[in-house]
């Protein structure tokens, strides 16, 4: 499970970073800051369960499909809010930046994302924590890892190893 929430925290942190930038009006003109935010909020809406359930077919609820799931569900909920935090960047910055002659680019990169860099840390590290929740749901329906072991220790009446799971876990 920790390794499946490290996987999609890592993919999704990285998508989300493309999703939030180019869903904040600062950076966007308004159709496609719209067009992203409205993407970003139907994925949110959906839970990784469903998620799961829609990457099935591309081979069951396994490993890779849960770990998928999960990182879909992290772009939407991360890129959002990386996308409030740029909303909120100091403008003396941004005009710092851009008085040096950088261009479009560079005044995003170093101007805002650089403003935005411990938050977005801090929310990561939030989200990969309810990332090892979500694998361990994932897991008791079959998506591997640590849940899979808690459902087979279950299913076989060994409740001792099953408490010490949980314990792990927790």
């Amino acid at each position: 499970a920790r390794e499946m929430a490290v996987d999609c925290s890592v993919i999704g942190a990285t998508l989300s970073v493309m999703f939030g930038v180019l869903g904040s009006e600062r950076v966007s003109p308004f159709p496609f800051s719209f067009l992203f935010r409205g993407l970003m909020r139907i994925i949110r809406s959906v839970p990784s369960l469903v998620w799961a359930l829609t990457y099935g077919p591309l081979g069951g609820v396994i490993t890779i499909t849960a770990t998928l799931a999960i990182g879909t569900d992290t772009i939407g909920t991360l890129g959002r809010l990386l996308t409030d935090e740029l909303e909120e960047v100091e403008d003396g910055t941004i005009e710092g930046v851009s008085s040096t002659g950088a261009g479009k680019v560079q005044t995003i990169v170093f101007g805002m994302i650089s403003q935005v860099i411990r938050p977005f840390i801090a929310w990561t590290m939030y989200i990969l924590e309810i990332n090892v929740r979500a694998a361990v749901g994932l897991g008791i329906i079959g998506g591997g890892g640590i849940g899979l072991t808690l459902r087979l220790e279950q299913q076989t009446f060994k409740f001792t190893n099953m408490m010490a799971t949980i314990l792990f876990i927790v």
